[in-house]
């Protein structure tokens, strides 16, 4: 009895296991290194993620956030044109930015934009998807 009830819970493991492994294909996130100018302006990364699902979120996550007035976030397409709304970027904290007008299959980077009175630049790190699946 107990080595069926062993093998039921394992079995019930690997199941949940591979459950999993189709929610994290469903939405990768990818880490990014930008140079924040100073002023209002705007750094971008150079890496950029797949958004591979037709999710209407993005999501930013501060790695690194050196300024103190804070940054916003948003995710922008190969030609810098906006591809979903401008959130705070948060250290150690998820936002999601609604309205992401990407289409699945094509890259996808974060636009990263100071305070306009922010007197320095910074060199930013983060986490991104362009794919969030809220179900």
């Amino acid at each position: 009895m107990k080595r069926r009830n062993k093998r039921i819970v394992y079995l019930f493991v690997v199941f949940c296991f591979l459950l999993s492994l189709g929610k994290i294909a469903a939405e990768s996130w990818t880490t990014g290194y930008i140079s924040v100018p100073p002023l209002g302006q705007s750094g971008y990364t150079e890496e950029y993620n797949v958004k591979n699902n037709e999710s209407r979120w993005a999501g930013f996550w501060g790695d690194s956030l050196p300024n103190s007035f804070g940054y916003t976030a948003t995710l922008v397409n190969s030609g810098k044109y906006i591809r979903s709304d401008t959130v705070e970027l948060k250290k150690l904290e998820t936002t999601w930015a609604d309205n992401n007008s990407g289409k699945p299959g094509y890259y996808y980077y974060a636009k990263v934009t100071s305070r306009f009175y922010e007197p320095s630049w910074s060199r930013v790190t983060l986490q991104f998807t362009a794919a969030y699946d809220t179900e």
